[in-house]
């Protein structure tokens, strides 16, 4: 449908927010196909694809985002006011289902899977020599574990972030707060 991509799964990492989501499913709707850090190879696209094509190597994007307001213009598509776009919208039913009942793609994906059928703003295009099970880790261990942004000494605003799941310290990110100065905040 319009802009789905439908991709095999070459690899998938297995997250904490997996095993959390396995051990303690309360509040979770079920069925679901957890997941999400995934990577693939595009093997048919919607009628209004226009970033993918067969072939394509990809990893999933947690980040559901319409890639058109003004947030996801800007740069902040983790900000979008209208990720809700990238669902299927009411009479055109479930992208997965269970003996015909709904089931629910964790952050979209469902990476647990031999293949998934996401939107294309939830994939990312990767270099073909990358891979697949480092690439899979794109999706989420790298882009949600210890990050840090430097600025050249032109940018008055400039400041340095750790970002980490909440509780959790990795040694990089020990590393990194151990590295940063009074000017880096």
């Amino acid at each position: 449908i319009g802009r789905e991509v439908l991709l095999e799964v070459k690899a998938s990492g297995l997250c904490h927010s997996d095993l959390h989501m396995m051990n303690n499913p309360k509040g979770f709707p079920l069925a679901a196909v957890l997941g999400h850090e995934a990577s693939g190879v595009v093997t048919a696209v919607g009628p209004d694809v226009t970033q993918f094509a067969v072939g394509d190597h990809v990893v999933g994007c947690l980040v559901s985002h319409c890639g058109r307001c003004e947030r996801c213009m800007s740069g902040r598509p983790y900000q979008c006011r209208n990720a809700a776009e990238t669902m299927r919208q009411p009479g055109e039913g479930a992208r997965l289902s269970v003996e015909g009942a709904p089931a629910i793609q964790f952050w979209n994906l469902g990476a647990f899977a031999a293949q998934m059928l996401v939107h294309e703003n939830n994939i990312v295009k990767v270099d073909p020599s990358i891979p697949f099970e480092k690439a899979a880790l794109l999706g989420c261990g790298v882009v949600t574990g210890p990050s840090m942004r430097f600025c050249g000494g032109d940018e008055p605003d400039c400041r340095a972030a750790i970002v980490s799941r909440p509780g959790e310290r990795s040694p990089a990110a020990s590393l990194l707060v151990a590295s940063l100065t009074a000017d880096a905040v």
